[in-house]
């Protein structure tokens, strides 16, 4: 029994010299201000997932860590995700992790040229979150279809994030 112990008490004490601790920040580059609650991932080598939020002030903390390489994933609340690779853990480590936002559709935040067929003509506008359509009142509808007129907007889902489309042309079924 003795022995059992002892054997248990080392195993655990070898167990413990390979943890490492990961403490850090992650910064919000755009708005200039520490990122509150967002999700960070580390994934080792092998593929495990070890996971932890950012608090008020955009700190992290793991408390276990093995040594070797992690791929890191940011995410948070209606932005896109972000993967930083290889970040060495050897030994306790300190982090600050700027957040960067590139969006592919800020270029067309303007322009309304369909990038497939360089027009315009067929492009409206992106709407997003809940849209309200006008009924009309019972008895005064239009029976026939041609007087009905298509939307000037195209239906973008609830779900915004920082990088979303701004038109759609619908003669290509083209978000951009």
């Amino acid at each position: 029994m003795k022995y059992c112990f002892l054997t248990f008490l080392l195993a655990s004490l070898c167990h413990m010299s390979n943890a490492q601790r990961v403490f850090g920040l992650i910064f919000h580059q755009g708005r200039g201000e520490p990122m509150a609650q967002a999700d960070v991932v580390f994934i080792s080598e092998s593929g495990k997932e070890f996971r932890t939020g950012t608090d008020k002030d955009g700190n992290f903390f793991f408390k276990k860590l093995r040594k070797g390489l992690y791929n890191v994933k940011v995410s948070g609340f209606a932005i896109a995700d972000t993967i930083l690779s290889g970040i060495a853990v050897n030994g306790d480590t300190s982090l600050t992790i700027n957040y960067n936002v590139y969006c592919q559709y800020d270029r067309s935040a303007k322009n309304k040229n369909c990038p497939l067929c360089g027009r315009e003509d067929s492009v409206v506008r992106i709407r997003y979150g809940l849209i309200g359509v006008r009924v009309p009142k019972e008895g005064h509808h239009n029976s026939g279809s041609q007087n009905q007129k298509e939307p000037d907007y195209f239906p973008g889902g609830c779900l915004i994030t920082t990088c979303d489309p701004n038109w759609y042309c619908r003669r290509d079924g083209l978000q951009f």
